[in-house]
């Protein structure tokens, strides 16, 4: 399933509203467990999204040998 960008963003700023929202408090527990699942989805989303553009990067830098491998985790060069 390809995403666009817009849908990313669309996604960012839901979970940003809703982490701000259950910071606040104030909700009841069902409302509570609503946007935890809301969010855990957004996020779901979110990191399949990253997970393609990380691919297409590391495909294009495979057929062109111009990019380096790096570990977005530690920012290491491989």
């Amino acid at each position: 399933m390809k995403r666009n960008v817009k849908e990313f963003e669309t996604d960012m700023k839901r979970i940003e509203e809703i982490v701000a929202t259950l910071e606040k408090g104030g909700l009841a527990l069902s409302d509570s467990l609503r946007l935890y699942e809301e969010g855990i989805s957004a996020i779901k989303n979110c990191m399949e999204t990253l997970k393609s553009a990380k691919l297409e990067i590391e495909r294009v830098g495979s057929s062109t040998g111009d990019v380096e491998k790096v570990d977005l985790e530690d920012g290491e060069e491989k």
